[in-house]
């Protein structure tokens, strides 16, 4: 953020006499709790620190480290004495207090929106380090931030501040940061995702282009096999080690048939061509299942690559492409996707084939989820015999929508135990009570 920006919104805050609570919300991300007007969200991290206010926080987990600890011991229910800004430089001082006993309890928190050093550390009133969120040591900076040792100030800010324009309204203006921040966010993440969508696209879509022509080995075997039962027709007329013949085929017609002149016996002959004949055929069923495979493949993966444009929060990104460190070792692809709904694995069909995996994956008491009257995605939550929360089964039904139509609308989900529904033909079943839920799309 700049300068004037920070001036005018610690200013602001010194409005409030209080602060309810304060807390991690993300790794880089602090959350500022007042009695009267809400809550103010402080995202600290390294070259992009800013102050937003949101309607819709997400909050990732519970945080229980040190630095959280004495965050919440040292300011939640605190009395504010004063917000500042630090020397004309972009740093925010809050002075709290908390009363109790026989002494009052100062406490600093240093909100420091310093490009690279961006950090937040926690002093008591002799200035000495009680935490920090980023520990830094001598050997890495002329300025360590230490517990229990006094924090340096500054090195003194060469740059002369410069006074831009006056934030009319600082509410809708920290409204504002969260939605340019997060728009822009979630285009690169976005843009992040799709490229390795494209790649892998890309790779499929090279290695079908390349197939070879299952047709011209279908053909060539039926040819092979014509001329191995020419062969058998004509035995007598076939000289040992002869390296090609010409015959009368079926229809009359002479045909010159290539032998192979290692082989002593016609019979021998007649034998290997029927051979390769079986190659070829093997060959051609191969080409056409790798081809169909890739056809799968390809056609789900641009589906993929669709829900990610319709995708609306860098949570659902997230939730459908998580950045996820592959086992060493683990080469296994499974027939199916694989995606974790608050800790719970859910299976989801890329294709027919896919779909009848995923029946056969899923156990008795899973949660099997599928469009009303339309072809869809087969969708299993693995419930752990545990019953689903609503938030679950929304986010199952959403991605059950999401992988199997293009048009936006509302669809209705069924979904019910596994043990309900009965496989008839592929991967088409029949299922009963179930329930229903609707899911609007819109794109």
């Amino acid at each position: 953020m700049r300068f004037f920006e920070l001036k005018q919104i610690a200013n602001y805050l010194n409005r409030y006499k209080n602060i309810s609570s304060i807390f991690r919300i993300a790794d880089n991300t602090l959350c500022l709790q007042t009695k009267s007007e809400g809550s103010y969200y402080f995202h600290m991290q390294r070259s992009n620190s800013y102050i937003y206010k949101t309607s819709r926080p997400e909050r990732t987990k519970i945080y229980k480290a040190p630095f959280d600890s004495t965050l919440e011991r040292r300011f939640n229910r605190a009395q504010i004495r004063g917000v500042k800004i630090l020397d004309n430089d972009k740093v925010i001082q809050i002075e709290a207090i908390i009363s109790g006993g026989y002494k009052e309890q100062k406490s600093i928190l240093q909100l420091e929106f310093t490009g690279r050093h961006t950090n937040v550390i926690i002093l008591d009133e002799q200035l000495t380090v009680l935490e920090a969120l980023r520990h830094i040591d001598i050997n890495t900076s002329s300025r360590p931030v230490r517990v229990g040792q006094t924090l340096l100030p500054l090195h003194p800010n060469q740059k002369v501040p410069i006074d831009g324009h006056e934030i009319e309204d600082v509410e809708s203006f920290l409204y504002a940061q969260f939605n340019e921040k997060t728009t822009a966010e979630l285009e690169s993440i976005r843009k992040q995702k799709s490229s390795m969508l494209f790649k892998r696209l890309k790779k499929l879509q090279k290695r079908f282009d390349t197939l070879e022509d299952e047709n011209f080995w279908q053909e060539k075997a039926l040819s092979l096999k014509n001329e191995a039962e020419i062969v058998i027709a004509n035995l007598h007329l076939i000289k040992p080690y002869e390296k090609s013949v010409i015959l009368n085929d079926f229809h009359g017609n002479s045909i010159e048939i290539n032998l192979n002149p290692d082989l002593p016996t016609a019979a021998m002959v007649s034998k290997y061509i029927f051979k390769q004949a079986k190659k070829a055929r093997q060959r051609s069923h191969h080409i056409h299942l790798e081809r169909q495979s890739l056809e799968e493949k390809i056609a789900f993966l641009r589906h993929f690559a669709d829900t990610i444009e319709r995708a609306t929060s860098k949570e659902e990104l997230n939730f459908l492409m998580p950045t996820s460190v592959r086992r060493k070792g683990s080469t296994t692809q499974l027939p199916y996707e694989v995606f974790y709904i608050e800790g719970l694995k859910v299976m989801l069909g890329r294709s027919q084939k896919s779909n009848e995996e995923v029946l056969r994956a899923a156990r008795a008491q899973d949660i099997w989820f599928h469009l009303q009257n339309i072809a869809s995605a087969h969708v299993v939550v693995v419930s752990n015999k545990q019953q689903l929360p609503i938030s679950v089964i929304e986010r199952a039904a959403r991605l059950c929508v999401d992988f199997s139509v293009t048009q936006s609308g509302t669809y209705a989900v069924d979904y019910v135990k596994r043990r309900e529904v009965r496989p008839e033909t592929g991967s088409r079943v029949l299922y009963n009570n179930y329930k229903t839920i609707n899911i609007d799309v819109t794109k």
